[in-house]
């Protein structure tokens, strides 16, 4: 599944499917689901070559259910919220 907004020349971009298992742990070590990529950008982020990129994995276990995200830049993760999208549009400006 694919979803794509574009407002004002500015594109946030987010896929999603399900993996070859019912629940795996080989990209993710929290067993998901679902696994996809939302990604970001503008035209002046492509003129330099730069996309905003992040994992998604759909978990579902005891603790943890839902979106979280992994940035593979900097190992950070956490839950796909409102504040995390937010965050990811204002760099876009």
């Amino acid at each position: 599944m694919a979803c794509q907004m574009s407002p004002q020349g500015r594109a946030v971009e987010i896929t999603f499917a399900a993996g070859a298992r019912l629940v795996s742990t080989e990209k993710f070590r929290v067993p998901y689901v679902l696994e996809g990529e939302v990604r970001a950008y503008s035209q002046k982020m492509l003129e330099r070559f730069e996309i905003l990129s992040f994992s998604l994995f759909y978990c579902v276990g005891e603790e943890v259910s839902g979106w979280r995200f992994y940035d593979w830049r900097t190992l950070r993760t956490g839950p796909v919220s409102q504040e995390f999208l937010v965050e990811l549009i204002k760099a876009l400006f």
